[in-house]
């Protein structure tokens, strides 16, 4: 939500179906957009590069 908040584009992934729910109600709650995916970080579907950074929690 950090970086949502200082207006970064945000991609979230996850396996986890809940902890999507949770990240998206805690976005709307605050006011800020995320585009979140629930898949393994072993299928990113994102060629090379597409990313500036990368911060694994």
């Amino acid at each position: 939500m950090f970086a949502a908040k200082l207006g970064c584009n945000v991609s979230a992934f996850d396996i986890s179906i809940e902890g999507k729910k949770e990240a998206l109600r805690l976005a709307q709650e605050e006011g800020v957009e995320i585009k979140y995916q629930t898949t393994s970080s072993c299928d990113l579907p994102f060629r090379e590069e597409a990313f500036d950074a990368i911060v694994l929690i």
